[in-house]
């Protein structure tokens, strides 16, 4: 099937339209052959006309072209690992201003908004004057290849043909745990241990219950699975409830549970709905009713050194809070609108996360975590809240707790 042309290729007419040519036609009276000249006008109008038409048609395709540009340019930095300090993070940075500006061929105004966005997952974030940096020296490096910007738009746009969006599938490989890594990162904020990150923390973490720890993640009405048996459906339904509340409403889990216990992260319906397993559930993704937080562990990784790690990533960390082992746990805040957007963020993070040492299976969003204020078994084991924020912000803890070094 034969595509149809462009709208100035299908008419080639139209650019001898302002040249008066002849017409041959008929008398309707003689039926002779007769010519008939076309009106001077018409030979003087259509000229500017037909280069309007043009000019107009090529700003749209031009504005088309960009957008798909940028869309792509996108993609690219969703799957592009960020930089981390201490691992050529210079040289990681620098490669991808290169790649927007040579490869793609983006302004430097747009390569920066692309940047910022990219910028928040850099452990740390850059500073804007060294993006600003960097993009200067990136614009005087010559170009070793041909941009490819006009190509890729133009596949994308055919790609798209028919349908309202454009989209990409990337393969993101997941690295492996490097404790080396890990240790060179920690090694930049040594003097973080627990007690320093419960000074910081924005609400007293060692006076809070089991309730009164699920009453800051939580909003009135929603509800939370409780669990003491970890392969179960859940042992309680909680629910939040607007102040007053009673705070020793959970004091019943916090002895006496010889595996501890376990909060499903994100809020339920409580209802028994079929799971993707055909099976009836009331802790499957079909219950969420709000995906908001993903959950940091790490089993394998030195506590002091994730502990550490944890406080200089640029994430939204509600809360950070002992299993009553060696594993330390945190939320993160993502206030995901679905299950998809959802997944899509935590699928971003877990290259950088795990290669520090997070467990890529924890970062579901129907897993279960410890809960703070329980005890695991014996008395000596407690699952001790270190941290909680209930408005936490885009920016590593020690960034914003900058100067209060013990």
């Amino acid at each position: 099937m034969q595509e149809s042309q462009h709208p100035i290729q299908q008419s080639p007419e139209l650019l001898r339209s302002n040249r008066a040519e002849p017409s041959r036609g008929f008398d309707q009276e003689s039926r002779a052959p007769q010519i008939r000249k076309r009106p001077a006008a018409a030979a003087t109008g259509n000229g500017p006309v037909v280069l309007a038409e043009k000019q107009s048609v090529l700003s749209r395709a031009s504005e088309g072209e960009h957008s798909l540009l940028i869309e792509r340019a996108r993609h690219y930095l969703a799957s592009a690992p960020p930089s981390v300090s201490g691992e050529r993070g210079h040289d990681r940075c620098f490669a991808v201003v290169c790649a927007l500006l040579h490869r793609f061929g983006l302004s430097s105004h747009d390569a920066m908004a692309l940047l910022l966005e990219w910028n928040k997952r850099c452990i740390p974030p850059w500073g804007k004057y060294e993006l600003q940096h960097k993009i200067q020296s990136a614009q005087a490096v010559p170009q070793r290849r041909e941009p490819f910007a006009r190509a890729r738009a133009g596949r994308a746009h055919r790609a798209s043909r028919g349908s309202s969006a454009y989209s990409v599938r990337a393969t993101r490989v997941v690295p492996e745990f490097d404790p080396v890594k890990l240790a060179v990162l920690a090694k930049k904020a040594g003097y973080v241990d627990e007690q320093w990150l419960g000074s910081v923390s924005p609400l007293r973490p060692d006076t809070r219950t089991p309730a009164s720890f699920l009453h800051v993640l939580y909003e009135p009405g929603e509800q939370v699975l409780i669990f003491d048996v970890f392969g179960s459906q859940g042992q309680h339904l909680w629910k939040c409830q607007a102040p007053p509340f009673d705070a020793r409403e959970l004091d019943g889990f916090r002895r006496g549970k010889p595996n501890g216990v376990w909060f499903l992260t994100n809020p339920v319906d409580g209802k028994w709905k079929q799971n993707d397993t055909c099976n009836r559930s009331r802790r499957s993704w079909q219950n969420i009713t709000a995906f908001r937080y993903l959950l940091l562990e790490s089993d394998q990784a030195d506590p002091a050194h994730w502990l550490r790690a944890l406080v200089q990533m640029p994430l939204r960390i509600a809360t950070i809070y002992t299993s009553g082992g060696k594993s330390i746990h945190a939320l993160v805040r993502l206030d995901a609108a679905s299950r998809e957007e959802w997944n899509e963020a935590a699928a971003r993070l877990k290259p950088i996360l795990t290669l520090l040492g997070a467990d890529p299976k924890s970062m579901s969003a129907v897993r279960l975590s410890r809960l703070p204020g329980c005890q695991r078994g014996e008395p000596d084991r407690l699952q001790r809240l270190l941290y909680l924020n209930p408005t936490p912000e885009a920016a590593p803890i020690l960034t914003i707790c900058e100067g209060r070094k013990p």
